[in-house]
């Protein structure tokens, strides 16, 4: 496959996979806590994902066990 892979600092396990105009931010929670994430930028939210997710601006909030995606 084509594009990139970065991984993100932070409190979960994250990274963008851009390919071409398109960037996907996915972000997991492996941990038995809540988590707060910074997002590299404004991101839109995909229909996927798993738990408990809360997106407010660039910051999300994920509940343990949760895996987020969105569109940069």
């Amino acid at each position: 496959r084509s594009g990139t892979l970065t991984l993100l600092a932070g409190d979960a396990l994250a990274f963008v996979r851009e390919a071409g105009s398109e960037k996907i931010v996915c972000v997991f929670n492996l941990g038995e806590d809540g988590v707060r994430f910074d997002l590299p930028g404004p991101a839109r939210a995909l229909e996927l994902g798993t738990g408990e997710a809360r997106l407010v601006g660039s910051a999300l909030a994920l509940g343990p066990g949760s895996a987020w995606f969105g569109a940069l």
